[in-house]
């Protein structure tokens, strides 16, 4: 071989003989060479004597190597074997003969196939006709051992390469058995999981047909016997027999909302929500219940500014509910309970709650949002023991934080944190101006609006105020707007999917089976905007869906088309609002 005329110069040689020292594969490892800073020249002897030792050092080289394949081989954790084109094994470590369980004799010469478990066996004579051809494959199987067992493999297998032929398949197989065992064991608990929460939604569904039967029957005629002549003495009896009577039905509803939520069958109608008119609205269902207990209720509107939060109407109502009313009951006489909000932060609005009751011991307060938890010192007071666990729910579910400072002898302050939202009157009303285009529409049409949520119906009401051919009225309940469609037919009802009581879905049942309003075109109104939801109310007979936040031009668009079916002169219907 020649030397490189630069290296020769630097180091100052004047001879030189060099020979590749070449592998048994063809490659070459390095060279073996003789040099001297004196001039000399090599004999023929002296080029046959390098050959040599390079022969003999590559020996050596690939003898080092084998010893340490050969140890690496010995001493892997993980089976290792070799097996030829025929399928048989013809090396294997020790790891593979106790993962299998056969004897090293037993297994030289032995083909894999009887090995692999049954269900597997075609699947992995596929993949070794594979690796025969050059590719390479990592997959999963299963093994029996010589004494019955079933394990489960992770095999890796290459092709076993020699002098640029393939003359068998390298194989490695890892235990996993202890794996997949404990991902079976986890897919059953999930499967009986799910079908213990079916049979638990079914039961809870029959009782409460069961119970609620009855229970009409008991406060049906309790209310009849009120009615007749009693003395006072079976007045109070039959009072306390309503008493009971209603407490039973909230428990009753408080469970089963508890089972619909664990079992994720409650929608919700995410939505800007203001919170000043929603808090009304419970305080004044509430004053009963606190002037029964000599409690005052304090919040004042007119210090608070305008907030809207993004949650669903009717649970954030149910939610707020509770808290007032947990504050109501578990207060001092005489007591004060105090509500407010206020901006937390960038985007949270935090509602509180404070009472200037009993308060809760600090070992407990990490409980009291389990179901059924009851404060021992409160044992006496009426409720099911699943409000607070029911109200942590709903506002987990509309993506908010509840918690509860507490000072035994002082009270208590229970809060709620959800995402703030802007107002729907945002929309500038150049914005409107701009996208406002009269309907092709001729005559004047009348629009019922069945929503519970105030700040909808007035954005609304605002933006066909610029459309001389409509008319809107508004119910908030379901059963109401019904009465209202039966009674004066209006020529379109947008009707929200989220009602108090009644559902939009079993409102427009209602709504088909009587013939005045059977052909009224009935849109959807929601904030759910996924496509599953809107053919889902599609195909059970909506006419059309609108999605929350309105798209003004869109929604204008939506109803002309609907209403050009009706004749040039429309229908005026007197409404009594």
């Amino acid at each position: 071989m020649t030397c490189d005329m630069a290296i020769t110069k630097e180091l100052g040689l004047r001879a030189f003989l060099g020979v590749p020292i070449f592998l048994k594969n063809g490659t070459i490892f390095g060279n073996l060479c003789a040099m001297d800073q004196q001039p000399y020249s090599f004999s023929h002897e002296h080029t046959t004597l390098l050959q040599t030792m390079a022969t003999f050092l590559s020996y050596v080289i690939e003898l080092e190597n084998s010893v340490i394949y050969e140890s690496l081989f010995e001493h892997t954790l993980d089976a290792s074997y070799l097996i030829d084109l025929e399928g048989r094994f013809t090396t294997v470590n020790p790891a593979t003969i106790a993962l299998t369980g056969y004897e090293e004799r037993e297994l030289l010469n032995m083909s894999f196939a009887p090995i692999i478990a049954p269900e597997d066996v075609e699947r992995v004579i596929n993949i070794f006709d594979k690796v025969k051809q050059g590719e390479s494959h990592k997959f999963e199987a299963r093994i029996e051992k010589k004494d019955g067992e079933l394990l489960d493999l992770n095999l890796s297998a290459v092709p076993a390469v020699i002098g640029n032929q393939i003359k068998g398949v390298i194989g490695i197989a890892k235990d996993i058995t202890e794996r997949k065992r404990a991902e079976r064991e986890l897919i059953q608990s999930r499967e009986e999981a799910i079908k213990a929460n079916q049979a638990k939604s079914e039961f809870l569904a029959r009782m409460s047909h069961e119970l609620r039967t009855p229970m009409n029957a008991i406060l049906g005629f309790a209310q009849l016997l009120e009615m007749g002549n009693l003395t006072s003495s079976q007045r109070e009896d039959v009072l306390e027999i309503r008493k009971a009577g209603h407490h039973l039905l909230n428990l009753m509803n408080e469970v089963l909302d508890l089972a619909r939520i664990e079992s994720g069958k409650i929608s919700l109608s995410l939505e800007p929500v203001e919170l000043a008119p929603l808090v009304e609205d419970c305080l004044a269902l509430l004053q009963p219940l606190a002037e029964e207990r000599n409690i005052r209720l304090s919040f004042h509107a007119e210090k608070h500014p305008q907030k809207f939060v993004q949650a669903d109407r009717t649970r954030l109502k149910q939610v707020i509910l509770n808290l007032i009313s947990n504050a109501i009951r578990y207060n001092v006489v005489n007591g004060i309970v105090e509500l407010s909000y206020q901006l937390n932060g960038i985007d949270q609005i935090r509602f509180n709650v404070m009472d200037k009751g009993v308060g809760i011991p600090d070992s407990e307060l990490d409980s009291i949002f389990e179901p059924f938890y009851r404060i021992q010192p409160s044992i006496s007071i009426e409720g099911t023991g699943v409000g607070l666990t029911i109200t942590k729910q709903l506002v987990q579910l509309m993506g908010g934080k509840i918690g509860v400072r507490s000072k035994v002898g002082e009270g208590s302050l229970f809060w709620i944190e959800l995402k703030k939202a802007e107002s729907p009157f945002q929309t500038s009303r150049e914005a409107l101006h701009e996208s406002i285009v009269q309907p092709e529409v001729e005559g004047f049409f009348t629009i019922l609006y069945i929503e519970d949520n105030v700040a909808n119906v007035t954005l609304v009401k605002r933006i066909l105020a610029d459309y001389s051919h409509f008319s809107l009225v508004s119910a908030q309940e379901a059963v109401t707007g019904i009465n209202m469609a039966v009674e004066n037919p209006p020529d379109l009802i947008l009707l929200d999917l989220h009602l108090p009581g009644m559902d939009g879905f079993e409102a427009l049942q209602r709504l088909r089976t009587v013939p005045s309003t059977r052909e009224i075109p009935i849109v959807a109104v929601s904030a759910n905007a996924m496509p599953k939801d809107i053919q889902d109310a599609l195909n059970r007979g909506f006419e059309h869906y609108i999605t929350k936040p309105l798209d003004v031009p869109a929604f204008i668009k939506t109803i002309t088309h609907l209403l050009k079916s009706k004749s040039n002169t429309g229908r005026v219907h007197q409404w009594m609002n």
